[in-house]
């Protein structure tokens, strides 16, 4: 998952890049990145497409204002996972299934 997260990082507009698994939630990884500017989920999405596979490629690419973190200044996985499974399904990617949704 250190791949993902920095083929994000490589974004000019991405600061903070975590990948975790949500076996609960989905098959695939799960990204949540901090930006700089306006970058989007697909424009990320996009980016990832030149630097890993495209099976690799999250399912959810949560653009969040700040990753949770420990006292220590650690990534607090446990928070950052928690906020991750309650965000709404309407973020969450799903593939074109036609050609038509391709075309769209």
């Amino acid at each position: 998952m250190d791949d993902l997260a920095n083929a994000l990082l490589s974004h000019p507009q991405v600061s903070e890049a975590e990948v975790v698994s949500l076996p609960d939630l989905a098959a695939r990884p799960v990204a949540a990145v901090v930006t700089d500017g306006f970058a989007t989920g697909p424009e990320l999405r996009e980016h990832l497409k030149t630097a890993v596979a495209v099976a690799d490629i999250p399912d959810l690419i949560a653009i969040l204002p700040e990753i949770p973190r420990t006292a220590e200044a650690d990534v607090d996985l446990a928070a950052l996972r928690e906020q991750l499974a309650s965000l709404p399904t309407v973020y969450r990617f799903v593939p074109p299934r036609s050609d038509v949704e391709r075309w769209l």
